[in-house]
């Protein structure tokens, strides 16, 4: 996440591949957007619901989804809480997602346990030790400043809190090369050094098949410490730019100026 792009700025300066690069990054109204919207709820319903599995949801939790995207995860999630006090929150930087998802939990017979905000990652709009588990699925390649995303990540979560992201590393290298992530950077070693940085334990990276389809994803999981303190954040160490993978800013230097104000 980041600088706020401006949907019709200079659109004919953009390939169709750089269009669909910047709304997977965030999604806009029109064409490319419907596509993104639509092509993710095919794509990442299996990284979705193994994240809620993993997860261990109990029915008094709070839990949270950064970047809910076509809304599949908070649904799954709700079917972990809706026989107790818990209750789903997201949050969602597109105004486009936000208002597609919204819509369909207006016209949907769901008591009001899933919560809908827009924000961005980097200034959560939640009390500090509010959540019990946090996930997000295929967003954190686009967050500017990973450090001080994963710290916001780090606040809201209870002491003893987990989080869980789920990718699919073949999809991301394969999307990278075709230049479908120019405008972001999957690296997970750079994640989970942010999420060391700012106080998570047990970061790790698991290898796992979904059981249904069988098909391979990475769960990356860390925790909070039962006795949570805050972290002095140490320098940010890792380079950026790993196996000829574009920085950030290198790739937004690529866009005309008026996409970038």
């Amino acid at each position: 996440m980041g600088n706020t792009l401006r949907p019709y700025a200079s659109s004919s300066r953009l390939s169709i591949k750089q269009h669909i690069a910047l709304n997977l990054r965030q999604p806009m109204p029109g064409i490319y957007g419907w596509f993104v919207f639509n092509a993710l709820k095919y794509s990442n319903r299996y990284l979705e619901e193994n994240a809620v599995r993993l997860l261990n949801i109990q029915p008094d939790d709070q839990v949270l989804e950064v970047g809910f995207g076509s809304g599949l995860g908070l649904h799954a999630a709700y079917e972990h809480v809706k026989g107790g006090c818990g209750s789903i929150h997201g949050v969602e930087i597109s105004e486009y997602m936000y208002g597609k998802v919204q819509r369909q939990l207006d016209t949907s017979s769901i008591p009001k346990k899933i919560h809908l905000t827009m924000a961005n990652v980097v200034q959560l709009p939640f009390n500090s030790n509010y959540f019990d588990r946090l996930f997000h699925c295929n967003v954190y390649y686009f967050w500017h400043n990973i450090d001080l995303a994963t710290s916001e990540l780090y606040r809201v979560l209870k002491p003893g809190g987990l989080m869980v992201t789920t990718l699919d590393i073949d999809t991301l290298k394969k999307n990278t090369e075709n230049g479908l992530l120019e405008f972001g950077n999957y690296d997970p070693l750079r994640f989970m050094t942010a999420c060391e940085n700012v106080g998570f334990l047990d970061v790790k990276i698991d290898y796992m098949n979904d059981e249904e389809s069988g098909k391979p994803f990475q769960v990356i999981s860390a925790r909070v410490a039962r006795e949570k303190t805050k972290i002095e954040r140490k320098p940010f160490i890792l380079k950026d730019k790993i196996q000829g993978m574009t920085t950030w800013d290198e790739s937004l230097s690529r866009l005309p100026d008026e996409f970038t104000k």
